[in-house]
């Protein structure tokens, strides 16, 4: 197993890059290979992010986006915006990005893991596999003025067949890491089952909270529940995404990384 914990600079932030080997599920993981540069001449790379978007109301706050890196320009672009990164920004990373979009309605904040996306046909040779990583996230009830950051632990399965394939999400052993409010967590495992797969995609799904094996309903009985997550890296080895629901009495997101077991 090897580590790499690379700092780089986006937007004036100093973000933690982390390679990893074996699955260890302390650190975001990943370990796709520099094979989606264009050619080793220009430096050209292709990438491709799943994200929260922070601004927003509403549903359709999880997002989907194509990058490209020119390292002879160190910017990262997508559509008509583009980001200044570090030259440590390589095809062989998988990280997290939180660069701010200025929209016509105003500024939206991404929290987006970003990396080398996997090839459509290795996605079915992992049909079951397990993955297993780490787990973040915010819990916000719109009655108090705290927000509850949890982490946690994540693993995600993959099933069914080739032609229909699905997969498992489960966010556990999740605790409370911050916030000025001294009451526990009031929740210990979020799970997102039947999630489908399309392509090197991963949506919906029926998305449960829980205490203590005990299901909870959090945000009311009538929420609006989100799933966006792909796999990265050649051979599929990594999977990373956003979950995300909404009520009238607050809003949970959950955000996850993992990479294959062996």
């Amino acid at each position: 197993m090897y580590q790499i914990l690379k700092p780089i600079s986006l937007l004036g932030l100093v973000l933690s890059l982390s390679a990893c080997g074996g699955g260890d599920p302390s650190q975001v993981d990943a370990t796709p290979k520099p094979a989606n540069y264009n050619n080793a001449t220009s430096q050209k790379a292709d990438f491709q992010s799943v994200g929260f978007t922070g601004n927003p109301m509403g549903s359709k706050r999880l997002v989907k986006h194509n990058w490209s890196l020119d390292a002879t320009k160190t910017n990262i672009a997508t559509g008509d915006h583009s980001e200044p990164v570090g030259t440590d920004v390589s095809a062989d990373t998988v990280t997290l990005i939180t660069p701010n979009f200025v929209q016509s309605a105003g500024t939206s904040t991404l929290i987006a893991y970003i990396g080398a996306p996997a090839s459509p046909d290795d996605v079915p040779e992992k049909i079951g596999a397990t993955y297993v990583g780490t787990a973040q996230g915010t819990f916000e009830l719109t009655s108090e003025t705290v927000l509850h950051d949890f982490k946690g632990t994540s693993q995600l399965n993959l099933g069914g067949t080739s032609d229909a394939m699905t997969a498992d999400l489960r966010l556990y052993d999740l605790i409370k890491v911050s916030g000025s409010n001294a009451t526990a967590l009031s929740f210990d495992e979020i799970t997102m089952t039947g999630m489908i797969v399309t392509g090197t995609e991963l949506s919906d799904g029926v998305f449960t909270t829980s205490n203590q094996g005990q299901a909870i309903e959090l945000l009311g009985s009538t929420t609006s529940d989100e799933s966006l997550g792909a796999f990265f890296g050649q051979d599929a080895t990594m999977v990373a995404g956003h979950i995300l629901s909404t009520g009238k009495k607050g809003m949970l997101h959950a955000q996850f990384s993992a990479s294959v077991q062996p």
